[in-house]
């Protein structure tokens, strides 16, 4: 510890008798700059903090118990001045934003334990009721002139606390945005405004100069534009006026707005400012206030991003200072980035800043408490019981390696716009872009949970966003608004007619920062969005041509190319080319169905059938007008594939059914005797291990096809670093054919297993995508009835689990569905991914749910994602004739890695290990406890992309000396087929294994992806809670796995 460390009153009482006259802050002397400013020095600061600390005393005594004070008035230095002179009677102060509601002041005045008001004479509007309300105690606080008068004599007030007595002592609460919801408190302790002392010792790192130093040594006075009953005006007050001597210059009291910032500017007071990037971003739009900036030092913000249009109008004028700050944390340790790179931060190694990767390329900044670091980490001052404290904010880190140390914010989490079909969405850069235009104020895109995006505006003059000026209003921004689509993912590209203006009557609700709250705004207008959505999904709009299906077919062609032209913009297609293959994507879908509902308004019974699916299953202008023609025609074969699809899986349900009758109440059992299918398949082996382990399972029955299934499984279990030895006494190893009667297995052992099976895990299953539905009809699924029949013989209550497959459920969007995929046993067979393996998972869903209907057979259908290789030992490995590891072998063969894995831009494969945790987790809840058919989604609950891994994978392979290119997945397909054309031997397939497989990549190229929902998982497995998103690391391990292999 450093000897001169000293607490706020004790550094400006020592500062007052070490060098009085030194001027510290001025203050303004009337509501405009021109009134000038009033310079005050370190004797009369200390003169006014000791005279308001006297009166505390004389009005409530001293405190030893740090009781919570409050005051309220206009944003002036009384604020400073009643934080320390509160500090000194004993007491904490407590600041609530004159903004808050009459709910929020009640209760943060609750929650602080606050009895007592201090106020100007004139009360503040709106705290009246809060004071009769609360039964608050009601202290006058003296004027701004009376506490400064020069010619007052006051007697110095005591304050001996050392910095190591009271660096963790509460000296001031402020509160949260309250953008999510009421304001929470936050109780700052000293500490939090002595760590300039702190961070002063360290002021350079790695060749970097720290900011707090560089900032004090270029700034003799500071324009503070911050309200003082904020942190960050708090911070720059009592950092820069007291620890870094530097004069801190406060507004007139008047809102903030730029023209006021730019007053300040041109005024020849300040060589630097402080403001919020809101104003920054007002400024830049304004050329005259640009240029007052040029003889500024720097201009700092903290509060959120600075968007980039703003920071480069600006960057060459002056130099721009991101500070990284929170309410709950204060300012952390960073160093000074170059000029160029003002977007970024750059956390110093004692901030304890950790990036976790969140998804696709964005981290989550997570603090970390660090041994030795205690006076360096506030975060934990303020939560004291946590050892990390996730941030919610959002990063990408800079692209050159050689920065690789610099993040750039992106937002937080809580704003990330997930859409019902599980596609993600930052809106942050969208939002900065539309806010660009001159007479825009604030955006805020929407759509969480809808099939698309919409965004909320505020003109900047109110009046644009009334019922006459809001179409023209909206035209003059269109422009912006698609210049921002071009930056924007298709799905979530904003459409004209999802534009909601403010109205002039509802302005957006602001924080007490006076930024924008995007929760408590779409509250405000919930009515106008909820119609707009509504209206988007009926397209009930009543304009434009109307198709006739029943004329000639050429006006309905013409206008059905219209429709798609204004959609797509492609300016020629083909009656027969492909749809998606010209560029169509799923929000382009949703938006032809809508318009095709709205041209048929006068043929409602054809458009109440007009879905997604409909244009998925028909993509071509020809093929789409032929199923609307036979909709209109009732002829019931609007489109053929469906239809004979769905008759061929439901009368397959129904043949499988007919041959079986299950029925009857069976009665519970104290121990697990688990029959376990495939039990040397890779799940398999890792599911028997853990019931192994797991003791409250006497005994496992393990069916496999192959002979000698003991040895092999021996062998199998050894690699994977599992058990190997099993006891007779609680394993029985049993050859199996699922397709004959009996299981094909002898009278005894099938009376054995009647008699004493509890638990079924059937994870046996042909995996052929080339198999149709029929040839599943005559092997796995006998041998699925097969199994019921146990259960349904025995006098257990068997609980049946199915592992089955997301296939039946991939193509829920397509179906006309929202998303999440739910975890129920879908009615809908246009749901399931058309190929043989999950047409027969389908039908096995559906036969249990009926089975389980008619007897007391509890079902758990267990729904597999991508099953990834394990990462909780070095032993093991994924298949390597799986697809993802052909990639890998085809990386190596043709020195080429995909930038993309298909259509899906998220990863939530789920390793294996951890994959058969969650099952036996799921076993062992206790009976009762779920319904007769329970559906759980496996897949992975967090989610990356392979823009994060890649980079991994490409680093592994370049070690081999032939360095491996990244490319367009068209161009490595490509390649895979000139491959595959050229292919002669073997030997040449198995040097690129990803040939063998190359139809299923042809066919990935054009699928869609999914969310699914995981609520039913999440509850029942505290190991699938624990699962982590797919992370370089775990890519490490399967390439090394690979490699032993």
């Amino acid at each position: 510890m450093q000897p001169n460390f000293r607490l706020l009153p004790k550094l400006i009482d020592d500062l007052a008798h070490e060098r009085p006259g030194q001027i510290v802050v001025a203050v303004p002397l009337g509501h405009e700059v021109s009134d000038g400013f009033r310079d005050v020095t370190a004797r009369e600061f200390a003169r006014a903090v000791d005279s308001l600390a006297w009166l505390i005393v004389e009005k409530l005594g001293r405190s030893d118990k740090f009781e919570t004070l409050t005051y309220l008035g206009p944003t002036d230095i009384r604020y400073p001045l009643f934080a320390l002179a509160a500090s000194k009677a004993g007491y904490k102060s407590f600041w609530t934003s004159p903004r808050n509601s009459f709910e929020a002041h009640k209760s943060l005045m609750g929650a602080t334990e606050c009895r007592v008001i201090f106020t100007p004479a004139h009360i503040p509007s709106g705290i009246t009721p809060v004071i009769d309300a609360m039964g608050l105690r009601h202290i006058e606080m003296p004027s701004v002139e009376f506490l400064l008068d020069r010619k007052q004599q006051v007697n110095p007030f005591p304050f001996t606390t050392t910095y190591e007595e009271g660096k963790g002592q509460p000296f001031t609460v402020i509160h949260t945005s309250g953008s999510t919801g009421i304001p929470k408190p936050i109780f700052l302790p000293h500490l939090l405004f002595c760590i300039p002392q702190v961070y002063a010792t360290v002021p350079r790192e790695d060749g970097k100069v720290s900011i707090f130093h560089w900032v004090s040594q270029n700034s003799s006075r500071t324009f503070c534009s911050f309200p003082m009953f904020h942190g960050a005006g708090l911070f720059i007050f009592f950092g820069l006026g007291f620890n870094w001597n530097t004069v801190v210059v406060m507004p007139p009291p008047q809102p903030l707005t730029a023209e006021l910032a730019h007053e300040v500017h041109c005024s020849n007071i300040v060589d630097s400012t402080y403001l919020p990037p809101s104003i920054i971003e007002e400024i830049a739009k304004v050329p005259a206030y640009c240029d007052g900036l040029q003889q500024l030092k720097f201009t700092m913000y903290a509060g959120a991003a600075l968007p980039s249009w703003a920071g480069d109008t600006l960057k060459s004028r002056t130099r721009l200072i991101n500070m990284m700050g929170q309410t709950e944390t204060g300012i952390a340790y960073q160093l000074l980035v170059d000029p160029e790179d003002y977007e970024y931060i750059c956390p110093g190694r004692n901030s304890g800043a950790e990036f976790r990767h969140c998804y696709d390329d964005l981290y989550e900044l997570v603090m970390v408490r660090k041994p030795g670091l205690e006076d360096w980490q506030l975060a934990f001052k303020t939560f004291p019981d946590l050892q990390e404290l996730s941030t919610n904010d959002l990063f990408r880190q800079h692209p050159d390696p050689a920065k690789s140390n610099l993040w750039k914010h992106q937002g937080r989490k809580d704003d990330v716009i997930v859409f019902d079909n599980g596609e993600k969405l930052n809106p942050v850069t969208m939002e900065k872009i539309i806010q660009s235009h001159p007479a825009v104020q604030i955006a805020i895109v929407i759509g969480h949970g809808r099939f698309q995006s919409a965004v909320l505006i505020e003109p900047r003059d109110l009046k644009l966003g009334s019922v006459e000026n809001s179409p023209a209003f909206i035209e003059e921004i269109w422009p912006t608004i698609e210049t921002a689509n071009l930056d924007c993912p298709a799905h979530g590209r904003l459409d004209k007619g999802m534009i909601i203006v403010a109205r002039p009557d509802k302005p957006f609700p602001r924080t007490p920062k006076g930024g924008r709250t995007r929760m408590w705004t779409e509250k405000l207008y919930a009515d106008e969005i909820n119609e707009k959505y509504e209206s988007a999904e009926n397209s009930a709009s009543n304009e434009g041509p109307i198709m006739d299906l029943r004329g000639p077919s050429g006006e309905a062609k013409t206008l059905l190319k219209e429709i798609l032209f204004s959609i797509n913009r492609v300016e020629s297609l083909d009656d027969e080319a492909d749809l998606f293959e010209a560029g169509m994507d799923s929000l382009q879908t949703l938006q032809l169905t809508r318009k095709l509902k709205d041209a048929l308004r006068n043929e409602p019974g054809v458009a109440s059938q007009i879905t997604p699916s409909l244009i998925y299953h028909n993509p071509t202008v020809e093929r789409v007008l032929g199923a609307l023609i036979s909709l209109a025609k009732d002829t019931g074969h609007v489109n053929g594939t469906i239809k004979s699809r769905t008759n061929a899986l439901e009368s397959s349900i129904q043949s499988v059914l007919s041959s079986r009758d299950f029925g009857g109440k069976k009665k519970g059992s104290e121990t697990k005797k688990v029959l376990l299918t495939g039990s040397t398949g890779n799940l398999g082996a890792y599911l028997f291990s853990n019931l192994i382990n797991d003791f409250s399972v006497s005994h496992i029955y393990c069916l496999n096809r192959s002979p000698d299934v003991a040895k092999r499984q021996a062998s199998i279990n050894r690699e994977a670093g599992l058990v190997s030895e099993f006891d007779p006494s609680r394993v029985t190893f049993v050859q199996w054919n699922a397709s004959k009667p009996a299981l094909g297995i002898s009278k005894a052992m099938h009376e054995e297993l009647v008699r004493e099976t509890t638990d079924i895990i059937h994870n046996a299953w042909t995996v052929d995508f080339n198999r149709s539905l029929d040839s599943y009809l005559l092997t796995d699924l006998p041998g699925l009835l097969n199994l019921a029949t146990i259960a349904a013989d025995s006098d257990n209550n068997v609980r049946f689990y199915f592992v089955s497959s997301i296939g039946t459920m991939m193509d829920w969007g397509k179906a006309g569905h929202s998303a999440p995929v739910p975890e129920i046993v879908s009615n809908c067979p246009v749901s399931v991914q058309p190929v043989g393996y999950a047409e027969s998972k389908y039908v096995a869903e559906r036969v249990l749910q009926d089975i389980s209907s008619k007897s007391s057979i509890d079902v758990s259908i267990l729904r597999v994602g991508q099953i990834a290789g394990p990462v909780m030992s070095e032993k093991g490995s994924w298949n390597s004739k799986e697809w993802f590891p052909s990639i890998i072998g085809s990386a190596k063969a043709m020195k080429l890695l995909p930038n993309r894995l298909g259509p899906a831009p998220q990863i939530d494969w789920i390793p294996v290990d951890i994959l058969s945790g969650t099952i036996v987790d799921i076993l062992n809840q206790p009976r009762g406890s779920r319904s007769n058919v329970s559906v759980y989604n496996l897949i992975n609950p967090c989610q990356t992309s392979w823009n994060q891994l890649y980079p991994t994978v490409k680093a592994y392979l370049d070690r081999s000396g032939e360095p491996v290119e990244v490319v367009e997945y068209d161009r490595w397909l490509a390649s895979l087929q000139k491959y595959a054309a050229n292919a002669r031997t073997e030997e040449d397939l198995s040097r690129n294994p990803a040939v063998k497989l190359l139809e299923f990549f042809q066919a990935r190229e054009g699928g869609q992806s999914m969310r699914f929902s995981t609520s039913n998982v999440d509850n029942a497995s505290v190991t699938f809670r624990r699962c982590t998103a797919v992370t370089p690391q775990w890519m490490r391990t399967w390439m090394e796995q690979w490699d032993r292999n």
